[in-house]
């Protein structure tokens, strides 16, 4: 008989052992797989309904968040108001603190300036002072040793009124004695 007859007749013994071979296998594979395979199912199964447990809570927080971001938002123009006012209220107390230094600062220039200036006049008035009694005392030391008595004595008088005049309101004009005398 030809290969052709014999596979038209049925199966032969080798794809019977084939087939019993293929049937092991599987039912191995059934038996020794199913617990791990169906465990790891299981696992998956778990992990996975605990990641969208987790997702949905998640979620929730997200979504109570942006709540809350959008009522921040919905307030934030109120907030910038305040924040603006408050900037200005402190630039106002910073520009009032300003002014009341630079006051002060000027006041205080102003009175060191004034005793300055009168030092300089007391100063001034001083050596004027000296100057005035220096002439007056060379005037009549050169009168006293000039020949003229009556001449020395009038502009010794002279000498001493143009010496109280010319002089601060400091010194009171008090005629000498000798004056007094001659008048």
């Amino acid at each position: 008989m030809s290969t052709e007859a014999l596979h038209q007749m049925g199966p032969t013994i080798a794809d019977l052992v084939k087939g019993v071979n293929l049937l092991v296998v599987i039912a191995i594979i059934y038996f020794a797989g199913r617990k791990s395979i169906a465990l790891a199912l299981r696992e998956r199964h778990d992990v996975t309904k605990r990641r969208l447990v987790d997702a949905k809570a998640e979620l929730e927080k997200m979504k109570v968040e942006a709540a809350r971001f959008r009522e921040e938002i919905s307030h934030m123009s109120d907030t910038k108001r305040k924040l603006v006012s408050e900037v200005e209220e402190e630039g106002r107390k910073l520009a009032g603190n300003i002014i009341a230094e630079a006051q002060a600062t000027a006041k205080r220039i102003l009175e060191e300036t004034k005793s300055a200036a009168e030092y300089e006049v007391r100063a001034a008035s001083n050596r004027l002072r000296a100057k005035l009694v220096g002439d007056a005392i060379m005037e009549s030391t050169q009168i006293i040793r000039s020949d003229s008595g009556e001449i020395k004595n009038k502009i010794h008088d002279r000498l001493i009124e143009r010496f109280l005049t010319d002089s601060p309101d400091e010194i009171s004009p008090v005629k000498p004695e000798s004056v007094e005398a001659r008048e």
